[in-house]
């Protein structure tokens, strides 16, 4: 009497952990589609990002309209890049991109920096990033542009 109990504990136990196994294997795959689905997004918030520098540049709207959605992009694509499977490889494109976001969004003096800036500089370098976001070469290059050209009175040569 007592073996049988001692069996069916321990079939019991097999079965939780069997059960305990099924269940991370769902949440491993679920995890690796969501990475990939950020990875996704993030190459379509860089799209964004890049069309909205053009947009201030050729002044298709209000000057208020495209430093929104300049805005709004540069914030999706910093907090979208934490996500995807190209962060730990390439953290110093993490820092460009929150250099970014702060230099245009949380400022008072976003005007002046548009007026003296020509932001253009960055959409190739950004469509290079598209591409390959572990570029180190185009990422240092882009982290150097964002210094220089989003700030007033850059000292970088």
């Amino acid at each position: 009497m007592k073996n049988i109990s001692e069996k069916r504990k321990t079939i019991g136990v097999i079965a939780v952990l069997v059960v305990i196994i099924f269940y991370q294997f769902i949440k491993l795959f679920n995890y690796n589609q969501l990475i990939e689905q950020n990875d996704v997004e993030f190459r379509y918030t860089l799209d964004m990002l890049s069309n909205r520098i053009e947009s201030i540049e050729e002044s298709r709207h209000s000057q208020i309209v495209d430093m929104s959605g300049l805005a709004s992009a540069t914030g999706q694509a910093y907090s979208v890049y934490r996500s995807t499977s190209f962060y730990n490889k390439n953290e110093l494109l993490s820092a460009a991109l929150m250099m970014l976001n702060n230099n245009l969004t949380n400022v008072s003096n976003i005007e002046d920096v548009l007026n003296e800036n020509d932001l253009s500089i960055l959409i190739p370098v950004i469509e290079k990033l598209q591409n390959n976001p572990l570029d180190e070469k185009v990422t240092e290059e882009f982290y150097y542009l964002v210094r220089k050209h989003t700030v007033i009175g850059s000292p970088l040569p």
